[in-house]
C-alpha cells in the first residue's frame, strides 16, 4: 500500500511539471528511491502505470534508483552499509561493533531527480 501512495506523489509531481512547461506528454522520470523506505521497486512501478493510465504520463518510462541504507553508530562512530535492508526486513537493531543506536545518513526518502517531457 505504501507503493500506491509513494506512486501518487511521484505522478503528482511529474504533472505538475508538465503543467508548468505545457508539455503534451512525459516521457520519463527519474527517481532516486531510499533502500529503507521499505518499498519495491517493481510493485511502485506497477502502481505508477496503474495511476497514470490516462495521463500525459500514461506511457513514461519510471527508471528508478535505489539508493542503499547506510548507517553511523552514534556511540563508536562506525559505518555500515545496509545492502539488501528494505522491504520488510529493518536490518540490525544496532551497532555490530558496540551496541550503541545508528543514525541513517542516506537511504531514507525519495526525490523525483528528472522528468523528461514532449512539448
Amino acid at each position: 500500500m505504501h507503493e500506491a501512495l509513494l506512486a501518487e506523489q511521484i505522478l503528482g509531481a511529474a504533472l505538475t511539471e508538465a503543467g508548468r512547461v505545457r508539455a503534451k506528454s512525459v516521457t520519463r522520470l527519474t527517481l532516486k528511491l531510499g533502500g529503507l523506505e521499505g518499498v519495491s521497486a517493481e510493485t511502485l512501478e506497477a502502481a505508477f502505470r496503474e495511476r497514470a493510465r490516462g495521463t500525459l504520463a500514461e506511457r513514461a518510462e519510471l527508471a528508478v534508483d535505489v539508493v542503499p541504507g547506510r548507517v553511523r553508530c552514534v556511540a563508536c562512530g562506525a559505518e555500515s552499509d545496509l545492502a539488501g535492508v528494505g522491504h520488510g526486513d529493518p536490518g540490525p537493531a544496532a551497532c555490530p561493533r558496540c551496541g550503541g543506536r545508528f543514525r541513517v545518513l542516506q537511504g531514507r526518502g525519495w526525490v523525483l531527480e528528472a522528468v523528461r517531457v514532449q512539448t
